[in-house]
């Protein structure tokens, strides 16, 4: 008698509608074991492993996870198609991304940092931007947190390891330091939550957005009470911003607290302000990174910067706000920039940087002014010799570029403004913004500057109604020269 041997797995054709980017380290085989015990097979989605894994190191990776799911799991190729139900793994010595939903493969560079797990995010995101879910789990250092800023900008979901389960830390710890973490939980618990969270409308690959967002417009009274709930909790008024984002980010929390409804979710978060505190972060969207765009940094220098310290004088210090600091990176950014052009023009007026913020715990980072091995792919490395101090899973600002700037946690929609400002920075933020509220914030800044003082947008934003008093320097970078005398 000849018996039929069990049919070995096999993945779904078609590239997957969701990507599942995990990071590991030390202490990741387990994490990943328990992980994958925990997940159906069942998900539309493809599954990448991302380790540290030494070049000279004979991974079995493949074979001992698949002893803990029934998906397919395979040492990725280059150029290996992603298939949904899937598990694909990083090989040893080499980086990954992902393009064109193909896996590409590098030789990882000799003798240099790499950080893999955030360039497969970084790549991730602009390839899946609201599709991609990344899970940072055990491991030591720091890798995973700025690639999962770029995921929490592109509009995708962060899951981190509860620390406290983790055997090293680190890795978690730092991600969820970073502010862009959705959710914080047991590796076990993972898979129910997938299962829930992939049920959620995002963008189709096209880019158009789910139809049921528009479901929230027709709930206007259960929303307006939603937003004086926000309010009363966070002196915020999140009624000024669009509603698009609003949709977006409520309909959101209200699949995660399994609400079918605007006035179900407002039922369940009175008396919550945890939950209110995790919607005001998906709102706040706290996602910066240094010299973001750097050709507008270089025009900033350029066509601000240089004139304002060569114009400074001796008696008056040099006044500058960041407006919407996040986590910092853009404030001392700026900082650099006015410290290097006083070394190169031998003129040292006074620094008074003010860097602003709505949420709390975003200025608890920048103050501290410690940020994770990451930024090193950020800052040119003569920048980080000279304005940082290496810490083994990170750097942190020098104090003599930190004791310039102060931290404040301040509302620019509503609080009044600073003054007498050589130079007012708001990127990315009006954007969010409904056109009457971006028209009062620019009103703001028109005020707060000296005659002459310049204001730095994001790229995406316009000088609106108070473009006939700006002279524009850089349109492309939006560096806009200051208020007519």
């Amino acid at each position: 008698m000849t018996t039929t041997p069990p049919r070995s797995p096999e993945a779904r054709p078609g590239s997957p509608d969701r990507l599942l980017a995990i990071g590991a380290s030390a202490g990741g085989l387990d994490a990943l074991e328990k992980f994958f015990g925990s997940v159906g097979a069942d998900l539309d989605a493809a599954f990448v492993v991302v380790q540290h894994l030494s070049p000279d190191y004979k991974s079995m990776m493949d074979t001992l996870l698949a002893r803990h799911t029934p998906m397919p799991v395979v040492m990725a190729e280059h150029q290996m198609p992603l298939r949904a139900g899937q598990v694909f793994l990083i090989p040893p010595g080499m980086t990954m991304a992902v393009a064109e939903g193909r896996l590409r493969l590098s030789p990882k560079p000799p003798n240099q940092l790499v950080l893999p797990i955030d360039m497969f995010l970084r790549s991730a995101s602009e390839a899946y931007r609201e599709r991609l879910v990344a899970i940072i789990l055990s491991g030591t250092g720091s890798d995973g947190s700025r690639g999962a800023a770029t995921v929490k900008a592109n509009g995708g979901y962060v899951i981190a390891q509860n620390p406290a389960t983790a055997r090293f830390d680190g890795m978690p710890r730092s991600v969820i330091g970073s502010g862009v973490v959705d959710t914080v939980l047991d590796v076990e618990a993972m898979g129910a939550h997938l299962a829930t969270q992939l049920a959620l409308p995002v963008a189709t690959a096209s880019g158009a957005e789910p139809p049921a967002a528009d479901l929230l417009v027709s709930d206007a009274e259960a929303m307006a009470d939603l937003m004086h709930l926000l309010h009363d909790a966070t002196g915020i008024a999140f009624r000024e911003y669009k509603a698009a984002t609003l949709n977006r980010r409520v309909l959101r929390r209200m699949h995660l607290t399994a609400c079918d409804t605007v006035g179900a979710y407002v039922a369940a978060v009175r008396g919550r302000p945890d939950e209110l505190q995790a919607l005001k972060r998906d709102l706040l969207i706290p996602v910066t990174m240094f010299f973001r765009d750097p050709e507008a940094f270089d025009s900033l220098r350029q066509n601000a910067v240089e004139p304002i310290v060569k114009a400074a004088e001796a008696s008056r210090p040099v006044r500058v706000w960041v407006a919407g600091c996040a986590t910092g990176e853009e404030a001392y950014s700026i900082a650099m920039l006015f410290d290097e052009a006083f070394q190169a023009s031998h003129r040292w007026p006074a620094l008074k940087l003010f860097a602003t913020d709505a949420e709390e715990q975003c200025l608890a980072t920048a103050g501290a002014g410690f940020y994770p091995r990451g930024i090193a792919d950020e800052v040119e490395e003569r920048r980080l010799a000279r304005y940082f101090d290496a810490r083994e899973d990170g750097f942190v600002v020098r104090k003599e570029l930190r004791q310039n700037l102060v931290f404040a946690r301040h509302n620019v929609v509503e609080d009044p403004p600073f003054t007498q400002l050589d130079l007012v920075c708001c990127r990315n933020l009006l954007i969010y913004l409904q056109p009457e509220a971006q028209e009062r914030v620019l009103r703001r800044f028109q005020f707060a500057l000296r005659p002459g003082g310049y204001l730095f947008l994001g790229s995406s934003e316009t000088l609106g109604g108070v473009a006939r008093d700006f002279d524009v320097v850089d349109a492309r970078a939006s560096t806009g020269c200051g208020t007519r005398a």
